[in-house]
């Protein structure tokens, strides 16, 4: 992969206007004899990697790209090693660059060496900084790591969306080019299917949770001011592999969302919240739920249990949504909770309480590898035919199955919803005109069925366009169960 280092040399090759082209040689043409607005335009679908080798050929060609590869900085990611804060440091010299980035992508590649580690491989976010903690084994604000990345985060003020992810989680995201990993013939890392994901995170100088809360440690500073933000410590599904739960200490919930620095920020900036992980723990439930709380601004909200959270703390998140004390600080525009359950009793209830709660407002909703109570299903198919939810464009309800409060949580009692007679495939809706889809999976999709019980046959079911109320009310009168 090319390093953010050797793409900053690009940008002082040249400084000469683009109308100074190398001469052809006779009755041959090559690139250089394309206007710069061609130029442009054919590097608007080149990876940056690429525009940056193309800049190196000639001066001719470095000017003619040169907007494209600005462009490219646009998002940027980092591991928030100290080789990466030197990297973004050189990138803060240009403030035409620092300007760009938009994006700040958190995330890490398993390394495979003992430079760091006797162990097989490791995932490391913060190498190369001496992390210190107190005597309770908490990160200390003030220290070096610290002081460093919150001045080049401070050169960025137009970074306004987070993502931190687990590296593991989806190999796509993870492009490199190293010769000692395991690569597909994208170049995208592959992790190896015998590893174990556990050793990974053995010993990285940040833990994930470390990583959140330095993220909330540089809202408190000032150092950034996010308007979207991303926690994914998912993980990709094999077999009974799940994730590793968000574990939060009671103590660092004092250092910084209760700061009030951070809790100005957060209130004023954040409008879309995309949060994935197992909740293991009432501190973990706790964190969440005041995140949740203090975004005043907030409008797309998404929650993914991962499959392995407690079906009681899912519920507390969800109860939230419906708190009418919140009524004045945020209503969403679109709501979808994935991976989880909500059962038994009545849990399953808080669903559509939250969706109650939003329904001037609500947009789009969705549903995904939800398993409820049953009835749940039913009422929101109800409430969406009545047309109670005015501005609603689009709704999506993947692998969504019911439970029983009397059946056992890894008993048999699981059905799934599908429609009989609804035609399989993507299609235009001749009487509303919006884009309807329909899939039935006779085996249960995607669900990881070991800590759910046996497969389900289940389905999925999308719709985006007007008339959202018509398309419910058919879907009503089709829905079904099958075990």
């Amino acid at each position: 992969m090319e390093s953010l280092q050797s793409m900053l040399e690009t940008t002082s090759l040249s400084k000469g206007s683009p109308d100074h082209r190398p001469a052809s040689p006779a009755n041959r043409a090559n690139i250089c004899d394309l206007p710069p607005e061609l130029i442009e335009e054919i590097t608007t679908h080149l990876e940056i990697r690429h525009i940056t080798r193309l800049r190196r050929v000639c001066r001719y060609l470095n000017e003619a790209t040169f907007r494209s590869f600005v462009r490219g900085f646009s998002k940027l990611r980092t591991d928030l090693s100290y080789k990466s804060c030197k990297e973004f440091e050189a990138l803060t010299q240009n403030q035409l660059l620092a300007n760009q980035i938009k994006h700040l992508h958190i995330t890490a590649k398993s390394i495979f060496s003992t430079e760091t580690s006797p162990k097989t491989g490791h995932i490391r976010f913060g190498a190369g900084f001496d992390w210190l903690r107190d005597g309770d084994g908490l990160i200390i604000p003030d220290q070096e790591g610290m002081a460093r990345w919150e001045t080049v985060l401070k050169d960025l003020p137009n970074c306004k969306t987070i993502t931190l992810e687990r590296a593991f989680r989806a190999p796509q995201h993870i492009p490199c080019t190293d010769s000692d990993v395991n690569t597909d013939d994208e170049g995208d890392f592959i992790a190896d299917v015998e590893s174990t994901e556990e050793q990974a995170d053995e010993y990285p100088a940040l833990t994930h949770t470390e990583v959140h809360l330095f993220i909330l440690a540089m809202i408190a500073k000032g150092a950034l001011q996010p308007e979207e933000y991303e926690l994914n410590f998912g993980r990709r599904l094999q077999g009974p592999l799940l994730g590793p739960p968000f574990e939060i200490e009671p103590a660092h919930q004092y250092d910084y969302y209760y700061h009030r620095d951070f809790r100005r920020a957060w209130r004023k900036n954040l409008s879309s919240l995309h949060f994935t992980a197992s909740l293991k723990s009432t501190a973990a439930v706790n964190h969440l739920r005041v995140l949740v709380a203090l975004a005043h601004r907030l409008k797309s909200l998404t929650l993914d249990f991962n499959f392995d959270s407690d079906a009681d703390h899912s519920t507390s998140v969800v109860r939230l949504l419906s708190d009418e004390r919140l009524a004045s600080h945020f209503r969403l525009k679109s709501l979808e909770l994935r991976h989880g359950k909500l059962y038994p009793g009545s849990h399953g209830q808080w669903v559509v309480h939250a969706m109650a709660r939003h329904r001037g407002t609500l947009e789009h909703f969705g549903l995904r590898d939800m398993c409820l109570s049953d009835g749940i299903p039913k009422i929101i198919l109800r409430d969406l035919a009545n047309n109670v939810y005015e501005k609603l464009k689009s709704f999506r309800l993947d692998q969504v199955c019911v439970t029983y409060p009397e059946a056992p949580l890894y008993g048999r009692q699981r059905m799934g919803l599908y429609f009989r007679d609804l035609e399989q495939g993507s299609r235009v809706d001749e009487e509303t005109k919006g884009t309807l889809e329909y899939r039935f999976h006779p085996k249960g999709g995607s669900w990881p069925h070991r800590p759910y019980g046996l497969p389900c046959p289940t389905s999925l079911v999308a719709y985006t366009g007007p008339g959202v109320s018509q398309i419910a009310k058919r879907l009503y009168d089709l829905r079904q169960y099958q075990r």
